[in-house]
């Protein structure tokens, strides 16, 4: 049978042998094909993995703290940090309609990110760049391992990974002791409250104008020497104005009273207004002395004088001696010896090597005219001597340490308001009313946590040194 000139089987022969030829180039296209989706899977799986390790370089860059992060180990790794806005957010591996993905927001509820992921692992090191840590402040540089997969079983995941050391180093103070509830006297529980802060860094710290539980910090220039510098491996006590925690053992050392019966003093001694703070001063126009004995407890853990003083007449020939004696009258130390000033100033000296004695104040003066003498002071406390004195600049540090517990903080003010550190303590941690401290254990580990934080082994705890439950 004949078509078109062609017989039906020299046509099939023809198909046939088309179908022949065309059989390897069609498995050509096929794999053309595949290869073509083969790449553009491997494409999608390169876009995914520096979609995610770009936005966690860069956002663990400029975190300002770290509130947690997962063990090497941990394929499922999480990290919580506050970013440079201050909003606490996280990294972390999470599940999602049969898949796992790199998932990142707020802790309580992050959003796919990207991914498909396989792992997700976090290597944190210390300050050395070797030694492995999940301590969230002593973090210095973190690695990140991302296995990314594409879903396509001919397509191997790919490990992707970087090392991010952080933009700066953490602020290196720490929120150390806190006397929250000194005693059930509620009367007389906020004068004697305090915080202390420890810098367990290796730089100086100057906190003048942080913020404190809501309140501005300032030096302490009644009990303290005027500073905000925090040393490496200092300690700082944070009181109000009205604290009770120094205590005065000179009686009626601001002349506010009339009777000065305390006060053994030669003739010619007058009381007058206009004292260094606006009040009363001691007045003399010669030469005479002014003394008082006190006793200094065997307890006190620093001990310390001052006196103000001011002349009207000429300073380079009015000279004032301050001196310490035993109560036989022998000179045990000559605190201050000088030509007084021409406006208010203050003299201080250590007598922290006297706790324990009864000793003699006595202030003498020579010819040359107008001596005033104002806010003479021996203050003991249990507070050690080498602490910065800081305090808040209203009567509460807050609005008073919450005896039930409450939450306290330490910022850095300035447009992003960094947090230091922050924790919310609470009475069953210990330390509810009965004369000792709540004592943090471990410096480098999460601040908010209730095994970080120990009641003091002694009365009062250890405001200025190291804490007695430190390992």
């Amino acid at each position: 049978m004949k078509c078109g000139g062609f017989s039906l089987i020299e046509i099939l022969f023809v198909i046939v042998v088309v179908g022949i030829l065309m059989l390897p180039i069609s498995r050509h296209f096929t794999a053309v094909r595949r290869a073509w989706e083969s790449g553009d899977a491997r494409i999608e799986l390169l876009q995914n993995a520096r979609i995610g390790m770009d936005k966690m370089e860069r956002q663990l860059r400029q975190l300002t703290d770290i509130i947690s992060v997962t063990a090497a180990s941990d394929n499922n790794g999480r990290i919580v940090f506050r970013d440079a806005e201050g909003e606490i957010v996280t990294f972390q591996r999470i599940q999602s309609g049969g898949y796992y993905w790199l998932g990142y927001g707020p802790f309580a509820s992050p959003e796919i990110l990207c991914g498909p992921i396989d792992s997700l692992k976090f290597i944190c090191y210390g300050k050395d760049g070797v030694t492995q840590t999940v301590k969230p402040r002593a973090i210095r540089s973190i690695e990140i391992k991302m296995t990314v997969g594409s879903g396509d079983e001919d397509i191997s995941p790919q490990t992707f990974t970087s090392r991010v050391f952080l933009g700066k180093d953490l602020v290196t103070l720490s929120i150390n002791e806190i006397m929250y509830n000194p005693s059930s006297a509620q009367e007389s529980d906020k004068y004697n409250e305090w915080i202390e802060l420890y810098n367990y860094g290796a730089d100086n710290i100057d906190v003048a104008g942080w913020i404190f539980d809501g309140d501005a910090l300032e030096a302490d220039d009644i009990y303290g020497t005027g500073t905000t510098l925090i040393p490496p491996g200092g300690y700082a006590i944070i009181t109000d104005k009205d604290t009770a925690i120094y205590n005065e053992v000179i009686e009626n050392g601001g002349f506010e009273s009339a009777k000065l019966a305390m006060w053994q003093r030669s003739e010619g001694w007058k009381r007058k207004k206009g004292g260094h703070r606006g009040k009363w001063r001691l007045q003399r126009s010669a030469d005479g002395w002014i003394s008082q004995q006190v006793s200094i407890p065997l307890y006190a853990r620093s001990v310390f004088f001052f006196c103000w003083e001011k002349t009207t007449s000429n300073p380079q020939a009015t000279k004032l001696i301050v001196t310490l004696r035993n109560t036989a009258g022998l000179i045990l130390q000559t605190l201050y010896e000088g030509y007084m000033s021409s406006v208010w100033s203050q003299h201080t000296a250590d007598l922290s090597d006297y706790a324990g004695s009864s000793v003699i104040i006595y202030l003498e003066t020579g010819a040359g005219g107008k001596y005033w003498i104002d806010d003479i002071s021996v203050i003991w406390s249990y507070v050690d001597k080498d602490a910065i004195r800081l305090r808040v600049d209203d009567n509460k540090i807050g609005n008073g340490l919450s005896n039930g517990g409450e939450y306290i903080n330490l910022v850095i003010p300035g447009a992003d308001g960094q947090t230091v550190d922050e924790l919310t303590y609470d009475d069953s941690w210990g330390a509810d009313g009965n004369g000792y401290t709540l004592e943090r254990i471990d410096q480098e580990e999460l601040s908010d946590s209730e095994d970080n934080w120990s009641e003091s082994a002694q009365p009062m705890g250890t405001p200025g040194f190291k804490n007695s439950i430190t390992p």
